[in-house]
């Protein structure tokens, strides 16, 4: 009889750099950003040159010129792969809000141990629908391994990496089924939907804003654990016995666990309270449209090179009550157009509206 299963992430250190599987190549692909001399020149496959290129800027502060050295690191193209260099690189970019960086740097933060560190970047790179970050960050839930145990999201999220093609994510739910009890991967499996629409979302948002001329902030999403009472037993971790499986070994919890799981919550009963009286009365007026604002703080909301991008995204956010009171502001240079929120009193009302955009996962950055 088992008294624990250990799920270690096989070969995962060789994947971050050499690449996943077929269905997974798109996340973990060279991909480069930005539009600079260095990117026409490795996407001639002159990555010799791209580099030379990248190099000062990425010093000079670039972060998609950061992003893009990491890369070359990382793949080995125009330099020797340096896992150290590509973390540093990848690391700076992110700083700046780089969330193809954040990624990545997350994952090789994980593979050299630093757990902690690596976890905010995995949840954040997992509800970008990262299918290896979703298999981490899964199992990291399980275990209750720096984070809240929520089994319910651990199931639903190595199910999405499952359904990605990680076949290590395969193995730990198998794994997973034998100790989480029926009724909570079923609302794992219908989470997992839940995630997969917002994840799509996501995207979806950050295609639109795939001209923006400011950086995306990470933001790691606020997450409720299912409760899941711990296991009345210490199931003590293995050591990883290679640098490939550094970082990735977790420990389930003993067998016992499943009954301590599956302990119902009582539900306090609730007296239904008696509905008040109808009232004759007119119907309410609708609420006066806020008076323009005419300070000189403004919260710059993308930066486009399409026609009519600014103004399908003012279009979606105009009615959002951050932006009550505010001007739309198109500022023009060559063939880019920002987008603005403009008349904001001071400095403070303008980040605090900026604030709650990105509370609703609208990127922003105030300006004046």
């Amino acid at each position: 009889m088992r008294n624990r299963q250990t799920i270690i992430a096989a070969a995962f250190a060789s994947a971050l750099v050499a690449g996943l599987p077929a269905p997974l190549a798109a996340q973990d692909s060279l991909i480069i950003s930005g539009n600079d001399a260095g990117v026409e020149a490795a996407s001639s496959g002159d990555f010799a040159k791209a580099v030379s290129v990248w190099k000062p800027l990425a010093d000079a502060g670039d972060a998609d010129a950061q992003y893009n050295l990491a890369q070359a690191y990382k793949f080995g193209r125009g330099v020797e792969t340096d896992l150290a260099e590509a973390e540093r690189y990848y690391g700076l970019a992110a700083k700046q809000g780089h969330w193809r960086a954040a990624d990545n740097y997350g994952l090789l933060l994980f593979h050299r141990g630093a757990k902690a560190d690596a976890m905010p970047f995995l949840q954040d790179a997992a509800m970008r629908g990262d299918a290896r970050a979703q298999y981490l960050y899964g199992l990291a839930l399980f275990n209750g391994d720096l984070v809240g145990k929520d089994w319910v999201r651990a199931y639903a999220l190595v199910t999405l990496a499952q359904n990605a093609g990680l076949g290590q994510a395969t193995r730990a739910r198998v794994q997973m089924d034998d100790f989480i009890p029926i009724e909570q991967r079923r609302r794992g499996v219908a989470l997992s939907s839940d995630i997969a629409e917002q994840s799509e979302a996501r995207r979806q948002q950050q295609a639109d804003a795939a001209d923006y001329g400011i950086p995306t902030p990470p933001q790691t999403a606020a997450v409720t654990p299912t409760p899941v009472p711990a296991p009345r037993q210490t199931t003590p971790r293995a050591t990883p016995s290679s640098p490939d499986a550094a970082g990735a070994d977790y420990t389930l919890p003993p067998a016992e666990a499943r009954a301590d799981a599956t302990t119902p919550t009582p539900t306090p009963s609730v007296q239904p309270r008696p509905a008040p009286a109808p009232r004759d009365s007119a119907p309410a007026a609708p609420d006066p449209k806020p008076a323009a604002m005419t300070g000189p703080w403004k919260i710059q909301l993308g930066a486009f090179s399409v026609a009519n991008g600014a103004d399908r995204l003012w279009a979606r956010l105009e009615s959002n009550p951050a932006l009550a009171g505010a001007q739309k502001v198109l500022d023009r240079s060559g063939n880019i157009t920002r987008l603005k929120a403009g008349g904001y009193p001071t400095r403070s009302a303008a980040q605090a509206a900026c604030n709650s955009l990105k509370a609703g996962g609208q990127d922003c950055l105030v300006t004046r």
